[in-house]
Order: C-alpha cells, then sequence, then structure tokens
C-alpha cells in the first residue's frame, strides 16, 4: 500500500511487481489523494478504511498460516 504523492512510490510498485515475478502472493494498492505516512492519520477517512483493509488482508494471510 502506497501513497500517491509518496516519492517511494514507483520503488514499491516495482517491489510488488519483482515479487510476483519471483511466485511470492503480493498485493499492491496506491492510494492516490494521499501523502507518505497517510495511515497515521486517523481522522482521515481513507486512512480509516486502508487500516481496515490491511487489518483484513493480514488476518486472512494469517489464516494460511
Amino acid at each position: 500500500m502506497t501513497a500517491g504523492h509518496d516519492p517511494l512510490c514507483d520503488e514499491a510498485h516495482a517491489y510488488h511487481l519483482r515479487l510476483i515475478e519471483a511466485g511470492i502472493a503480493s498485493r499492491y494498492e496506491c492510494v492516490e489523494s494521499t501523502i507518505h505516512a497517510f495511515l497515521s492519520f486517523g481522522v482521515l477517512d481513507c486512512a480509516q478504511a486502508m487500516r481496515r483493509e490491511l487489518a483484513q488482508a493480514m488476518g486472512q494471510a494469517m489464516r494460511i498460516i
């Protein structure tokens, strides 16, 4: 998960693609309208929604193990 206005956005997407190429499960989402560290701004609706989505994905991944 990256922010659209994050200087590391392109690198994060490239890393995601490399994981896929290596056969490692990876999911990528870019929240275009946000800045780096947006998840820490709890008052933002997009931060709350993405934290829920992240928690759900982590829960699913942990059930696989």
